[in-house]
């Protein structure tokens, strides 16, 4: 005989008149889905031997959405990489389908001077799924943009959707990346601080 004891001993399960193949025995029993938790006990030929299995609450594993690229953007860009990551909170890459939204908002008071109604967004969306490293990119093209005008903010904002892969659990990301006039930057390197006049002026300049 084989019983199966939840774990204030109570009997829920029992098997009368085993033979086992070859000293095994294939015994089958479901749990109620809302089971209680705790130590379970199987007995054998009484209570004579015995063994124990726990059953404990399942939680879904946590992890965090990330906008990893890009930092920021400039008018003089052609194209730019979006990348989102996603990552359990113990570091393990998470497998998932993505869905990203690159938009740039229209101003809220800009409106058309013939229709008189208010411009639409500028979007790109993408959609995948994450690789082996627990990320995905997409590139975008700059001319999807307004970069010079005053109807649409200067900034992009991305909002990134992952969905876990195998449980359909849900995590959200969201960054606004300032567009950028400037071509670039010069700093003086090795330059003295100060000029004095009729003398010869020295230094270096570096342009990014």
């Amino acid at each position: 005989m084989v019983e199966l004891q939840d774990p204030n001993s109570n009997r829920i399960a029992q098997w009368l008149e085993v033979a086992p193949e070859q000293g095994i025995v294939d015994l089958s029993f479901q749990l109620a889905p809302e089971a209680m938790l705790g130590t379970y006990t199987v007995a054998v030929a009484e209570g004579k031997t015995f063994g124990t299995f726990s059953v404990e609450e399942y939680v879904l594993p946590k992890f965090k959405v990330e906008v990893v690229e890009p930092k920021e953007l400039s008018t003089v860009q052609e194209s730019f990489l979006v990348k989102i990551c996603c990552r359990y909170t113990y570091g393990k890459p998470m497998l998932g389908a993505v869905q990203v939204s690159v938009c740039q908002k229209a101003h809220t008071y800009w409106y058309r001077q013939v229709e008189r109604e208010q411009l639409p967004d500028k979007c790109r969306n993408f959609s995948g799924q994450t690789d082996k490293t627990g990320c995905f990119s997409a590139p975008v093209d700059m001319a999807t943009f307004d970069l010079i005008g005053y109807a649409y903010n200067h900034q992009i904002n991305i909002v990134a959707t992952v969905v876990e892969e195998g449980t359909g659990v849900e995590a959200n990301a969201t960054q606004n990346i300032y567009i950028s006039p400037q071509m670039g930057s010069m700093t003086f390197e090795d330059t003295s601080n100060f000029y004095h006049p009729n003398f010869p002026f020295s230094g270096k300049i570096r342009v990014r």
